[in-house]
């Protein structure tokens, strides 16, 4: 899942910036207000951490590893209403009430991108973001996970979505 981290301190800022890399959160410097962001203020002897409305007061020297459990729980709550059901991209759940689902990793990383860049995102943007190794494109590869989880949501979900593609920008819309 994608995740903004805001801090006016730059060591700071790069230092929750690699852990989350290390425990493979995708961290953007891309300033969306799609995008969930921690907010982390340095108040000298302590440190401020906001995040999906909690707040937290870690006092300095810090152990990270216990802040980065915290941070986890609380990203964890963090969802999106999509129609009458709600997304949890950390948990790669998708359901209401009754019905609940868990997404592939592809499949949430593909729901994610179209959710956060609601006016869509450029194909080969979102094939790197998910295939970042491979050397070449495959469209016919992203076009079929895209099928699979429109045909998963249809069946389990009776959720109905579709894409549009217009010069290589992928829409998500929602019936």
């Amino acid at each position: 899942m994608i995740l903004q981290i805001k801090c006016k301190d730059t060591l700071i800022h790069k230092t929750f910036f690699d852990l989350f890399s290390q425990k493979n959160f995708f961290i953007t410097k891309n300033e969306n207000t799609n995008i969930p962001a921690i907010l982390i203020e340095d108040n000298n002897e302590n440190l401020l951490i906001k995040i999906n409305e909690i707040q937290k007061t870690y006092i300095k020297p810090l152990d990270l590893n216990s802040i980065f459990t915290d941070l986890t729980k609380e990203i964890s709550k963090i969802s999106f209403a999509i129609s009458n059901f709600l997304y949890f991209p950390f948990q790669r759940k998708i359901g209401n009430e009754k019905l609940k689902i868990y997404l592939s990793d592809i499949q949430n990383k593909i729901l994610t991108n179209l959710l956060i860049n609601q006016n869509g995102i450029n194909k080969d943007d979102l094939y790197q973001f998910i295939w970042s190794n491979d050397k070449t494109i495959s469209v016919n590869k992203l076009d079929t996970h895209l099928t699979n989880l429109k045909n998963l949501l249809t069946s389990e979900l009776n959720f109905k979505i579709s894409f549009k593609s217009e010069d290589k920008k992928l829409k998500l819309i929602i019936d």
